[in-house]
């Protein structure tokens, strides 16, 4: 709606909101979401207003009423621009298990990071969701965070990645996995020069074979210069 397009945060609620309907008329609800990626105008602007609008709705939709039934997605919020010239734009994965089947999820807990709702962004570092068939891991934008939610190594790219890097396989290490179950990663490079940088990194740890996907944006705080999102998949023996 026109009206909501002067403020990013009203963009905010209106796209989840939209995004909420669409699911209900499937006979789905945002309790079936397990990963989000939000694409945001001149993110940097706004941030903050954004994940105040995301912790309202996620509220209203009974996200965050603290119980363990209700797990917050997985997610990754990126700078992004759009044909519409939109400042809010998404997409989404939602789980239901097929008939007779079930899907697990859990969360992964990062022993290198503290939780992101502590700082006020409603999502989780990562879920794990396992059918009869695989077990997945949905690895949210990860940076060079610490265990207090503090930005390690401002300025200093090489640093950055090589946390990031550590946080990601922590992350996968918590439930299981390494890197060598990841099937799909992006790294989300502030600087283009920086891309050679990652490069050389991932070669240096032996992960120059890792299918991930180097794109130019801005991250979620100033100071942060790449940002690594992944999923993993480990096929599981059946009944297992």
């Amino acid at each position: 709606p026109a009206e909501a397009r002067s403020r990013p945060a009203d963009e905010t609620r209106e796209a989840l909101l939209l995004a909420a309907q669409i699911l209900r008329n499937h006979d789905w609800s945002f309790a079936d979401v397990r990963r989000t990626w939000f694409y945001l105008d001149d993110i940097l602007s706004w941030y903050d207003d954004f994940n105040r609008a995301r912790n309202e709705v996620f509220k209203s939709f009974g996200l965050l009423n603290g119980s363990p039934k209700n797990v917050i997605p997985a997610s990754t919020g990126i700078r992004g621009r759009n044909a519409r010239g939109h400042r809010c734009t998404l997409d989404l994965i939602a789980t239901h298990p097929l008939a007779g089947q079930e899907i697990s999820v859990e969360r992964l807990r990062n022993p290198l990071q503290n939780e992101a709702p502590e700082y006020g962004s409603s999502f989780s570092r990562g879920l794990s969701l396992a059918t009869g068939h695989c077990r997945y891991f949905l690895v949210s934008g990860t940076a060079s965070i610490d265990e207090v939610g503090n930005t390690v190594h401002p300025g200093d790219f090489d640093c950055q990645a090589r946390r990031t890097l550590d946080n990601v396989e922590s992350l996968l290490a918590s439930g299981g996995a390494v890197f060598d179950d990841v099937c799909q990663a992006t790294a989300f490079v502030k600087r283009p020069n920086d891309v050679e940088r990652m490069q050389r990194i991932l070669e240096q740890r032996g992960l120059q074979n890792l299918p991930m996907v180097c794109t130019i944006d801005d991250v979620c705080r100033d100071d942060l210069l790449v940002e690594i999102d992944a999923t993993a998949a480990i096929p599981r023996p059946s009944g297992k």
